[in-house]
C-alpha cells in the first residue's frame, strides 16, 4: 500500500510536464490534421 503511495507521488511531481508533452503532441495532430484538409481540399478543383 505504501509502495503504491509513493510512486503516486512520484508521478504527481511530475505530471505538469507529463501533461504539457501530451497536450502539445495533441496540438500538433490537430494543426497537422487541419493542414493536410486544407492542402487537399485545395488541390481538387
Amino acid at each position: 500500500m505504501m509502495f503504491i503511495f509513493e510512486k503516486n507521488k512520484t508521478m504527481r511531481d511530475g505530471s505538469n510536464l507529463t501533461i504539457y508533452i501530451v497536450a502539445g503532441v495533441i496540438i500538433a495532430h490537430f494543426l497537422v490534421g487541419f493542414i493536410y484538409l486544407i492542402y487537399k481540399l485545395n488541390k481538387k478543383k
